[in-house]
């Protein structure tokens, strides 16, 4: 690929990462819009979810443990993640149609010495066919009849 075709195509996916974040930050404040543009951004430049990491990633100009204090302020918000689920899981399901097919992957995650945390439960270890502490977790695959972000 040659040097303007690949910024080109940078330009391309800049600008539609940046109108998929407005949709999905709309009914959220400035502060707000620009801690999840941000963070989207770590997490993908980074290639992990580790806080500091994701500090380290966005190479601010303030020292990196005011960005992670920053980052985790936003975080721990109440309903904060629900807010932003439910305005994720608005935008694909409107792109659902007769002809999408949705998969749904229903698993859990075994935490044998887990004593508390969220979400802790009990879950069925199927290779040794008894309850273990741990959680339950989802996966959920979409599949529309046209490909967009």
């Amino acid at each position: 690929m040659g040097n303007a075709e690949e910024m080109k195509l940078i330009k391309t996916l800049q600008v539609k990462y940046q109108k998929y974040i407005k949709k999905l930050t709309q009914d959220f404040s400035l502060p707000e819009q620009k801690f999840i543009n941000h963070t989207v951004f770590g997490l993908l430049s980074s290639k992990s979810c580790i806080l500091r990491k994701v500090s380290q990633s966005l190479k601010e100009s303030i020292s990196l443990k005011k960005t992670s204090k920053h980052l985790s302020y936003h975080l721990s918000k109440d309903h904060f993640d629900t807010k932003l689920s439910d305005n994720l899981l608005q935008m694909q399901s409107s792109k659902l149609n007769g002809e999408s097919i949705v998969i749904a992957d229903p698993g859990d995650i075994m935490k044998k010495y887990a004593k508390k945390m969220e979400g802790l439960g009990s879950v069925r270890d199927g290779s040794k066919g008894e309850w273990v502490k741990g959680s339950a977790s989802w996966r959920i695959g979409f599949c529309f009849s046209r490909c967009e972000l």
